[in-house]
């Protein structure tokens, strides 16, 4: 058994011709093991570039994550200069999860204000069980899900198999385009069906939470979901077809 220090307390350590990252007590990232399989002539070469490539990238991510978790304890001091910081940060993700509830800019802009105005007020209230990042993003689904109720008056209404013309839980979808592609046509979706496929696709909720979340029967979510795939795939293919499309590699 041998050890290699890193930076910020990391310990690689070589176990039968496997490599593991260990951490001290004071680091707060968990690591899965580093297995190098690799001939003897290049075997060491490859092994300290890999670490030293490695280390670095665990550094930035540690080095990150002690920033974020300062920005936040100032944010709960209500300091205004670390609530820039934080809207500076997550404000380009955050944005584009309203923008796939909403369908365009101008809603999504007011819908991430008004959900990072609900950030800073509840700040308080986050109790360091699971991610920050993961919090948040359940404040900006709430704020554009109430805003798509009460603004826009979002439809959900059940639709028939004939209405849907389209099996009702098919995965077997091409959706195979760029995703930039992808999400301005999730945007074009009815604001119903478009509201579904996100909190079923991206935010991975069943049907029950669904229906319990919107007010409306699991079969009203299953139905919107079904018409969600089936707009989605029509709309890929008629893009595809109109610009002879190829997937880049």
């Amino acid at each position: 058994e041998q050890s290699i220090r890193l930076c910020n307390g990391l310990i690689i350590k070589s176990i039968n011709h496997q490599y593991f990252l260990w951490k001290t007590k004071d680091t707060a990232i968990d690591f899965h093991y580093y297995n190098i399989k690799k001939t003897q002539s290049n075997y060491f070469a490859f092994f300290f570039v890999q670490v030293s490539n490695l280390s670095k990238k665990i550094a930035s991510l540690y080095n990150q994550m002690k920033e974020i978790e300062s920005i936040i304890a100032a944010c709960l001091k209500e300091q205004r200069n670390a609530q820039f910081m934080l809207y500076e940060h997550y404000a380009g993700l955050m944005f584009g999860i309203c923008l796939r509830y909403t369908g365009n800019r101008t809603d999504a802009e007011d819908v991430m204000q008004d959900a990072f105005v609900k950030i800073f007020q509840n700040i308080k209230s986050f109790r360091q069980e699971g991610s920050f990042e993961g919090w948040m993003k359940r404040i900006m689904v709430n704020t554009a899900l109430n805003y798509l109720r009460t603004k826009k008056k979002a439809k959900f209404t059940e639709l028939t198999p004939l209405m849907m013309n389209s099996p009702e839980e098919n995965t077997d979808i091409d959706y195979e385009v760029e995703p930039e592609i992808l999400m301005k046509i999730i945007q074009k979706l009815p604001d119903g069906c478009r509201t579904v496929f996100n909190l079923y696709t991206f935010e991975d909720y069943s049907h029950k939470e669904i229906a319990t979340l919107l007010s409306f029967t699991e079969g009203t979510s299953k139905s919107q979901l079904s018409r969600a795939r089936k707009l989605l795939t029509e709309a890929v293919l008629e893009y595809k077809q109109k610009n002879n499309y190829q997937l880049a590699t």
